[in-house]
């Protein structure tokens, strides 16, 4: 997503380095939990994807990121992303919305 906002000439090359230098102190500091990408995960993106209404609209990585957070056992995602919230109900998750927490009953938010 950050390459993307800096290709579509949203963010410039130094806010994309001071982003990209934020991912890596977040990482370092273990902010990030990985979760590995295992053969079950990929069968079930390709399991729903067999099962998804032709109106909803979702990339592969992104149904990777969905897979594997329902693989974890987690109730929710969280996302500034609408496609992504919108298919998450499709992997058995709730989209929480980090950009407008209000409108989509984020955390912290009364919705």
């Amino acid at each position: 997503m950050f390459h993307r906002k800096f290709r579509e000439k949203r963010m410039t090359a130094g806010q994309l380095e001071i982003v990209l230098k934020q991912l890596e102190l977040d990482e370092q500091q273990g902010l990030w939990t990985w979760l590995p990408l295992t053969d079950a995960i990929v069968s079930s993106v390709a399991s729903t994807f067999r099962s998804l209404p032709a109106s909803v609209y979702v990339r592969t990585g992104d149904a990777i990121h969905l897979a594997s957070a329902r693989s974890a056992s987690l109730p929710e995602i969280f996302s500034g992303d609408l496609r992504v919230m919108a298919a998450a109900p499709h992997f058995g998750l709730t989209g929480r919305n980090v950009i407008e927490p209000a409108l989509h009953g984020s955390a912290g938010g009364k919705g």
